[in-house]
C-alpha cells in the first residue's frame, strides 16, 4: 500500500525489493507492475539499505533487519512493520545516527516499534523525537542535510487513520 500512495508523490519509479519469501516478492513485483514501477529483487536487506534513498519497512521481524553500518548516507526510513513491542526491524544504531526521528505517537512508539528498542537500550532520548501530529498541525518544517538520515516510526494511529481513510473517500468521490 505504501508504494502505491508513493505513485502521486515522487517520480521515481525505481524500486528494490526484498522479502524472505520468494512467493509474496514474486506476487508483489506481479501487482505493483500495474502501476508503473519498475521493481527490482534484492538480494538482502544490506543491499536495500546501501543503495536506496527511501526505505519502507514492513515486516514482522523481531530482529533488526536494517544495519547501521551499512545505510546509505541521506536515506529515508518509513519503519511501519513493527506495531507491537517485541517487533524490531531496524538496529538502534540507524535511530542514534539518524539526524530526525519522527513517530505517529511518541507515546505509543515509547511502548513498541523502533524507538521503544532504541530508548531502552539508550540509543535516543525521549526529546530526540517528534511527533507527526504537532509537525503537521503547526506545519513544523524540518530539515535533514543531504547526507543525514531519517526516520519514521509509524506503529498505527487509529486517529490518523480514519483522518487518511476520510480523504481517501473524499478524493474517491471527487
Amino acid at each position: 500500500m505504501q508504494l502505491e500512495y508513493l505513485t502521486e508523490i515522487i517520480d521515481c519509479k525505481k524500486v528494490k525489493v526484498w522479502s524472505r519469501s520468494e512467493k509474496g516478492i514474486d506476487s508483489y513485483i506481479n501487482d505493483m507492475s500495474f502501476f508503473g514501477w519498475n521493481l527490482e529483487k534484492a538480494k538482502s536487506p544490506d543491499e536495500i539499505a546501501a543503495t536506496c534513498d527511501l526505505i519502507i519497512t514492513a515486516t514482522p521481524s523481531k530482529t533488526p533487519l536494517l544495519k547501521s553500518e551499512y545505510l546509505k548516507k541521506g536515506a529515508h526510513i518509513n519503519a511501519i512493520g513493527s506495531d507491537s513491542p517485541e517487533k524490531n526491524e531496524l538496529d538502534k544504531n540507524i535511530l542514534k545516527n539518524a539526524s530526525l526521528i519522527v513517530a505517529d505517537s511518541i507515546e505509543q512508539c515509547i511502548e513498541r516499534g523502533e524507538i521503544s528498542h532504541a530508548l531502552s537500550s539508550g540509543a535516543i532520548k525521549k526529546s530526540d523525537i517528534y511527533e507527526l501530529g504537532e509537525i503537521l498541525k503547526k506545519n513544523i518544517r524540518l530539515h535533514c542535510g543531504e547526507n543525514e538520515n531519517s526516520v519514521a516510526d509509524l506503529t498505527g494511529v487509529a486517529v490518523q487513520d480514519i483522518q487518511i481513510a476520510k480523504a481517501v473517500f473524499k478524493e474517491c468521490e471527487k
